[in-house]
């Protein structure tokens, strides 16, 4: 979903399968975490969102609030400069 709302687009819609999707989505992040595709801000932007965001679905589920704003609190600052 954040590559989608980078290009402002979502991913091709011409896929076969889930792995095909996955493939589809990994090419996206590459994109979109590439210093040559708007900015090394922006690279480093979508770099710090799928790094946290990339994790297992249990370790996200056990992440605290603190933890989630630091998250948030660091992504804004980012986004600031």
């Amino acid at each position: 979903m954040l590559s989608e709302i980078a290009e402002w687009k979502p991913v091709d819609g011409a896929f076969q399968d889930e792995p095909e999707l996955l493939k589809k989505k990994l090419e996206r992040g590459k994109t979109v975490m590439d210093p040559s595709w708007k900015s090394a801000e922006t690279a480093e932007i979508f770099k710090y969102g799928f790094g946290f965001l990339d994790k297992d679905r249990h370790t996200l589920e056990q992440l605290s609030w603190r933890d989630i704003k630091r998250f948030y609190d660091k992504l804004c600052a980012l986004l600031a400069a």
